[in-house]
This record gives C-alpha cells, structure tokens and sequence, in this order.
C-alpha cells in the first residue's frame, strides 16, 4: 500500500482528503512544515502539499526537505504566478491544483502515479 503524505494548512481540506484516501493509501498528516519534514522520514510515495503553510511556504518547504522527497508531489494553491509555478516544477512538483477543487480530481491525479 502506497504512503500519501499530506502537508496542508486547511484543517477541513485535510480531512476531507484524508477521509476519501484512506481506504487506498497509508495516508500520514502534518500540520505544519516542521511535522511534515519529520513524517518524511517515513519515505512516503506521494506528497501533497499546500503553497501556504503556517510560518512558512510550500517552495520553502521543497527546499528544505529536497533530499527527501517522494518521486510524486502535488501542489495546491489559491494563489498562481508563473515565477513560483517554474519553481516549484524545478524542486520536482508534478502538478499544480488550484483550491477549491474537487477531492476527485486528486484521487485521479494520485491513480495515475507510478
């Protein structure tokens, strides 16, 4: 069963998401960066990530942890500039989802990883 590693700052988005995955996926939850680079200790296989985090931001975040990230990460935004967009596909972000959207779209995203 695949890891789902999810480092979100909406607390109603994350169960949501969290609700939905768990009969599929190992899912793991942080609520801010710091638990989020601690549970990727746990080597999970996909990463969803908020741009905004509290005391921090989702390219920050991608930086600090880069050594240990998973191979499939998704990105959620409310906020779009192609300047952070390029960014974050360089630090390895395979999609860009931008909130509110709908849970189903993402649990397609996440079936169709690797």
């Amino acid at each position: 069963m695949r890891t789902v590693l999810l480092v979100l700052r909406s607390g109603d988005f994350a169960r949501a998401l969290h609700d939905m995955l768990k009969y599929r996926y190992r899912v793991i939850s942080a609520k801010n960066a710091e638990e989020g680079a601690v549970l990727l200790q746990h080597q999970p296989d996909v990463l969803l990530l908020d741009l905004f985090l509290p005391g921090t931001d989702g390219l920050t975040f991608l930086e600090q942890n880069k050594s240990h990230l998973p191979s499939s990460i998704l990105l959620f935004t409310t906020f779009v500039e192609p300047a952070i967009l390029d960014a974050v596909s360089a630090l390895g972000v395979q999609a860009v989802y931008h909130k509110p959207c709908a849970i189903s779209s993402v649990q397609n995203w996440l079936d169709a990883q690797p």
